[in-house]
């Protein structure tokens, strides 16, 4: 069971990990890049 705490420090790395990224990035990310959607398509794959 997550506490507040654990919760508050995923969250304070989460924004640590998104804060490498500039908003150019995140909008490619968040729009699936075609490198991005390769990758976890071939994660899926048996």
């Amino acid at each position: 069971m997550d506490t507040l705490t654990d919760l508050h420090q995923r969250a304070e790395a989460e924004r640590a990990l998104l804060a490498q990224f500039s908003p150019m990035e995140l909008g490619r990310i968040a729009l699936g890049s075609p490198s991005l959607v390769s990758i976890t398509h071939h994660l899926e794959q048996p």
